[in-house]
């Protein structure tokens, strides 16, 4: 269940929380690869926040304080870990078209059966101006993680407007990813990722094509050696040297007849590591298409659908072959009233058996039903 809840204490200020707790278990199949009808793992998660909120003409500003805990019992093993967050985010208008974001956060990451804590904190600064048709975007972002070396992080970006249908843009940027606390707990050793990135873009009339290239060196992936014998079945490694991810992805979202909506996008990709191999459980291609239609009063039907392409489960096209399916979804949300709102979804309509990782079965046709209200 997920509980929210707001208060207006001004015309100019608010505070809000929420509370999202998640009560599960499931049945798991043994790595034998017999099925499985007495293993089960048990989730107890919660996740708690609190917002304040003030805002005026050309300013804005946002505290926002949360918690997050999960609990996961897997037979004789347990894992329960604690995250904490604190963070504050102002937007000022400096002038037209110009306007400045601050922001800085902290967060404290503890394994509760290990004891082992460590926590981050940040402070960034994004700059956005508008000269005519030219926009010009500057971030900036520092880190300072109690495992790790401190990092310094930015981007920049420009984007020239030619008229209302045609623009082009371009982002350059670097960015640092520290391993997680569940990542950590497995793989001590660990070391961050770090990356640079750059993508050009072209839109018109509701069509777009990005090339991308990105360079990661210490990429963090998943490992699972024949020797391994710890209660979880794998660990992870940092990939050595620096591997690159490429590709372009092209969509088109059009109104193509009353009340119908289509979105279509198509992405290639290139990921290789520092021996020009490719990069295990990536597939090359992927086609993504939704259809929404809106023309049953009250109602919104969607129906999407994804093509995973070739995709192996090993480095250098080793191992299974994972990928060559299609998978399609559908929802319909219906509005009882301007308070009650309802909608029922499957996923995995024609029930399509596939993988994403080579031993581990996906869900099969699955049926969902939910209730909002809002007062």
């Amino acid at each position: 269940y997920n509980l929210q809840g707001g208060l207006f204490i001004t015309n100019k200020d608010e505070v809000d929380f929420s509370y999202k707790k998640i009560d599960a278990v499931y049945e798991y199949d043994t790595s034998a690869g017999s099925d499985g009808d007495t293993q089960k793992s048990y989730l107890n998660h919660y996740f708690k926040s609190g917002n304040y909120i003030h805002k005026e003409d050309s300013f804005n500003f946002k505290a926002n304080i949360q918690q997050s805990k999960f609990d996961r019992t897997q037979g004789t093993f347990n894992a329960k870990s604690l995250v904490n967050e604190f963070s504050l985010t102002s937007n000022y208008i400096y002038a037209k078209d110009s306007n400045i974001t601050t922001g800085l956060n902290k967060q404290n990451f503890e394994d509760i059966n290990s004891n082992n804590k460590y926590n981050t904190k940040a402070i960034f600064l994004s700059n956005s101006n508008k000269f005519n048709n030219l926009i010009f975007s500057q971030t900036i972002r520092y880190d300072n993680n109690s495992s790790f070396d401190e990092k310094a992080t930015g981007k920049l970006g420009l984007k020239y407007e030619f008229d209302k249908d045609f623009s082009a843009s371009t982002n350059y940027g670097t960015a640092y990813n520290a391993p997680t606390l569940s990542n950590l707990s497995i793989t001590p050793t660990l070391e961050p990722e770090s990356t640079r990135s750059y993508d050009i873009n072209l839109e018109y009339k509701g069509f777009e094509i990005t090339y991308f290239k990105t360079k990661i060196k210490n990429l963090i992936d998943y490992y699972d050696p024949d020797s391994w014998t710890g209660p979880i079945p794998g660990s992870y490694i940092n990939t050595k040297g620096t591997s690159i991810i490429k590709g372009y992805e092209a969509s088109y979202k059009k109104d193509i007849l009353k009340d119908l909506f289509l979105g279509l996008n198509y992405t290639h990709l290139n990921a290789k590591n520092s021996n020009n191999e490719d990069l295990a459980r990536r597939a090359k291609n992927l086609v993504n298409l939704s259809l929404d239609y809106y023309g049953i009063k009250k109602t919104h039907i969607n129906l999407n659908g994804q093509y995973v392409g070739t995709r192996y489960n090993g480095e250098d096209k080793t191992g299974a072959q994972t990928g060559r399916y299609t998978l399609w979804n559908s929802v319909v949300n219906y509005d009882i009233n301007k308070n009650l709102k309802t909608y029922l979804k499957v996923d995995n309509l024609f029930n399509k058996y596939y993988q994403t990782v080579d031993g581990y079965a996906t869900s099969p046709r699955a049926f969902y039903a939910g209730l909002k209200a809002t007062f």
